[in-house]
Order: structure tokens, then sequence, then C-alpha cells
């Protein structure tokens, strides 16, 4: 039998189609404490989005960790990494909806929408100039799914699309991919960056003051990757010098934002809580890709979005 631990409120109905699997299955949804003491001597698989130290002495048994978020950082301590579990996550279940945050942030920009929603709160009508996202160039830092996808839709509203990627094969909608060294090579020619990379080793603070200095006085920097990946200090500082022109964040070094930071009082920027990955039914998705994964593993087939820990930060 292999027993399967969820701490997530699964519906009964993603239990039972988990349960369908097969018969050689205990699935355990649970969150009491005491519960949970005897249960993790004997769990096989977590499908789940926390895992510590502590439960790692405690789950002797665990073989495979199915995380319930693309991103990994969090799970990668010492005692994970030197561990034998596998670990996937649900890469690839976020292009949609990360794109469309990414659309939401620059046209909410170039079409000057906070000063449209202050002129209507204060009832003045004083007509402005706006901007076109047509014929602009956005510069993608990292080409996976999401980066492919705010790809593809930035190039169907007519932008010049350049990429940045470990993978330099000529990614679809992209004129252009840079490697990481050429980095400071293509961040001049940018009127939007978009930071779309994990975060590991080498992607942490990749942008910081050197970076900054390259970029267009007028550039609109969005991140929805990792706050880590920016040196948010450097960040703050070129903002206050308006070395960029607009920051559209939804993610930060330390979360949530602490209330002191600069960063909330800055009319150039704009703070979303750590949401552009959300969306309608978001457990019943990543079920999905967990149940795939389930027949995979009790078939002894390589699983999908098999996570390399050594790699990861």
């Amino acid at each position: 039998m292999l027993n399967i631990l969820s701490p997530a409120e699964l519906s009964q109905e993603i239990q039972d189609e988990i349960q369908s699997v097969s018969k050689d299955i205990n699935l355990y949804v649970t969150k009491d404490e005491e519960e949970l003491e005897i249960l993790w001597p004997n769990i096989d698989i977590m499908f789940s989005g926390r895992i510590t130290p502590e439960i790692l002495t405690k789950a002797k048994n665990l073989k495979w960790f199915q995380a319930t978020s693309a991103g990994v950082d969090r799970y990668m301590f010492k005692e994970f990494i030197e561990s034998n579990i596998l670990l996937t996550n649900v890469r690839g279940m976020h292009g949609q909806t990360i794109s469309e945050h990414v659309l939401m942030k620059m046209l909410t920009i170039s079409r000057k929408l906070p000063l449209a929603l202050k002129q209507q709160e204060q009832k003045v009508w004083n007509r402005y100039e706006v901007d076109l996202l047509y014929d602009k160039n956005i510069l993608i830092i990292g080409l996976g799914g999401i980066g492919k996808r705010v790809a593809e839709l930035t190039n169907a509203l007519g932008m010049n699309v350049y990429g940045v990627d470990i993978n330099t094969n000529q990614a679809d909608y992209v004129k252009k991919v840079y490697t990481p060294k050429d980095l400071k090579e293509a961040l001049p020619q940018a009127d939007f960056i978009v930071l779309a990379p994990p975060l590991t080793d080498e992607t942490y603070h990749m942008i910081s003051d050197d970076e900054f200095s390259c970029m267009k006085e007028n550039v609109v920097f969005i991140n929805i990757s990792r706050g880590k990946v920016v040196n948010q200090a450097s960040l703050i500082k070129a903002l206050e010098a308006n070395m960029i022109g607009f920051a559209a964040l939804d993610v930060f070094e330390n979360e949530p934002l602490e209330e002191s930071s600069p960063l909330w009082d800055m009319n150039n920027v704009i703070i979303t809580p750590h949401i552009a990955g959300s969306m309608p039914n978001y457990l019943n998705n990543a079920t999905k890709i967990f149940i795939r994964n389930l027949k995979k593993f009790i078939n002894n087939e390589p699983l999908d979005n098999l996570v390399d820990k050594d790699v990861q930060f």
C-alpha cells in the first residue's frame, strides 16, 4: 500500500479522484497534529505546500514530495536537499494567469490607470496623454512556461520580444535570446523588463546596481518571479534616483513587504501581494498534475516536473 498525505483542504471529489488511481492507496487528508504524529512514520508520498526539517525527521519513509507550487525555494533546506526524496512541482500551471497579470500591469501603466482612478476619486476631468504597447521592446528574463506565454501574448500586441535564458535556442515569438552573461547587453534596449526565472544560486540578486544602471530611464520593470532575484535595496535606490521609470512588483525579498518599506509610498510603483499565480480552482489544477505523476510513480516511470535539488536555491 502507498500512504499519501495531503494537509491541504481537498474536496471530497478531489480525494475520490486521487483514491481512484489505485486500490493500493491510502489517502490521508488532515491537519490534526496528534493524528499526524501517528501517520508520519508510514507516509510514502506528500502532496502539499509545506515540508520542514522537523517533518523530515518524522517521515522516515517519505519517497516523493509533490509541491503544490511552481517555486520550490522554500523547500531548499539542507536536510531535504541531501535526502533521496524526489521533488516535483506544478511547473507549467501558471503560464496563463501570470501572463495575464503581466499584461494587466503593462496596460495599467501605459494607459495611466492609477491617474484615472485618482481623478475619479477626486471627481476631476483632466484629459492626459497615454502610451501604446505596440512596437515597444520587451525583454523577458527567463523563458520557461511563463516567459514563453508572456512572449506569445505581447507579440500578439505587436511588441518586439527579446529574451534572456540559459537555453539560447530560438523561442517562438522571440526575436533574439541572450545568454545570462550577455544580460547587460540586452537591458538597454528594453522598454519593458519582465523577470520570470526560478530562484537559484545563479539568479539570486541577478538584478542589482550594475543592471539597473544599464536600463532606460523610462523602463517599466516587472517582477513576477521571486523577490530575491532582485536586490531590493538597489531597486529602491534606482527608483528614488529616477534611474528607471516604473516598477510593478508582485514579489519581494521578505514577504509580507514591511510597512516601513519606502516602496509603499512611491508614485512610480504598483504593488500586488504575491497573487500573480492565483487562479480559480488552483488546487483542482494542481491535483491533475499530481494524479498524472502518481500514475507514473506507481508504474515506475519518470515523473513530470522533477526538480534537481542540487540546482535550485
